[in-house]
């Protein structure tokens, strides 16, 4: 996974936009509109420092997550990475006060606003700052941006007019049109420092598994991305020989050295660990999904079947899940495909199940009921997968 990269591009969208409960866009003769819908009850804090910087366009700079609890959620979705959302205000440049809002996860720069208000706008966003109530209102207005379009090896800017609606409180509405009348986005430049900084960042454990881990202490820690769980790993404790045990995701058990524990305390750490095969156990988890569509393919006449591929990779460990079937002699072979590699050369951790032609009708016809005629395709292949187990039909590498 490129951390860095995926993080760069989510950070175009800054944390206000988050807030809203529904986005809607649409073009209608060649003229593009959109539907933003805030939850107006959500209002956020303002320090005095803020506003009062806001009030006279004076030179001010703040993490405005830090007063902002509410915010984090965007950090949670990226494993908890630190979130900054950093305003400042430059002063008076020509009648316009020139200010920027940026967000940055973990100290790397991914994107920011670039904005400039003349006095009117300025006034009409204080005012919206220190309004608490909730009320939710309603507006729609025009704005329009440029476009690049490179054609033909010439590149033209385009004027793009549009149309935005926006509901949720005085803010929200009052933000949105300040963001689309008076700001420019921009991409930041993260430095090299910044970058392996911001890497190093995300990859550390909590403080809390960190001191669960001291004591092989139950507990777990989990890494996601977007809402998408990516890795976990869970301490169960000590184990008769003081080794403390551990599970990562459905495939790695660890057993621990005590003397191990005080050098753990980030992913890669973990992931170091699993290459060791004095420590960790790996457990092959097959595919299938595909189980179903292969012996319909099978029942089906079909000689060569493939249902699909899946590449898990964190770090520099890659497994990859496949499953595919041969026809022949009445005999439907099917192939799980489990491999496992950490940078350099893999093990193949694959399954063959050989299984009468006749007997394929018969799973199928015995799991439909149970499965829901297959509209959940992973839990009817693993009660296949199950059944043909127990009836011997497989032997592993």
């Amino acid at each position: 996974m490129n951390k860095i990269g995926v993080l760069a591009v989510v950070g175009t969208i800054l944390p206000w936009c988050l807030q809203a409960a529904e986005f809607e866009m649409s073009s209608v003769m060649g003229k593009e509109s959109s539907q933003t819908k805030y939850n107006s009850e959500n209002l956020y804090n303002f320090s005095k420092e803020l506003l009062n910087a806001v009030q006279n366009c004076q030179p001010y700079k703040e993490n405005f997550a830090a007063v902002n609890p509410n915010l984090k959620v965007l950090g949670d979705m990226f494993g908890g990475t630190e979130l900054a959302v950093n305003v400042e205000i430059f002063g008076q440049e020509n009648g316009m006060c020139h200010f920027t809002i940026s967000s940055d996860f973990s100290g790397l720069p991914t994107s920011y606003y670039d904005c400039k208000i003349d006095n009117g706008q300025r006034a009409e966003l204080l005012k919206a700052m220190q309004n608490r109530s909730t009320k939710e209102i309603t507006e729609t207005f025009p704005y329009s941006y440029n476009v690049t379009i490179e054609y033909d090896n010439q590149i033209t800017q385009q004027k793009v007019e549009a149309e935005k609606t926006v509901t949720g409180n005085i803010f929200d509405v009052t933000y949105e049109k300040v963001l689309a009348h008076s700001c420019e986005m921009k991409e930041a430049e993260p430095t090299a420092e910044q970058q392996d900084n911001a890497q190093k960042e995300m990859m550390k454990f909590s403080d809390d598994f960190r001191k669960a881990l001291q004591n092989c202490r139950p507990a777990t820690e989990k890494k996601s991305l977007l809402g998408f769980e990516m890795a976990n790993v869970e301490i169960i404790g000590f184990d008769s020989n003081h080794n403390c045990q551990m599970q990562v995701d459905k495939n790695f058990s660890l057993k621990v050295p005590q003397d191990k524990l005080a050098e753990l305390s980030n992913w890669d750490d973990l992931l170091l660990l699993e290459q060791d095969e004095s420590i960790a156990t790996y457990k092959p988890v097959y595919y299938y999904d595909g189980l179903v569509s292969v012996l319909q393919a099978c029942k089906n006449g079909e000689e060569n079947y493939s249902g699909g591929m899946q590449t898990s990779k964190y770090g520099n460990t890659e497994i990859k899940n496949g499953i595919s079937s041969v026809l022949e002699n009445k005999v439907c072979r099917i192939k799980f495909e489990n491999t496992l590699s950490f940078g350099k050369g893999l093990k193949d951790y694959g399954q063959t199940c050989t299984v009468p032609l006749g007997e394929v009708s018969t799973l199928l016809t015995r799991h439909s009921a149970m499965s829901g005629a297959y509209q959940d395709v992973s839990e009817a292949g693993k009660m296949i997968y199950e059944t043909i187990i127990r009836s011997g039909y497989c032997q592993s590498k």
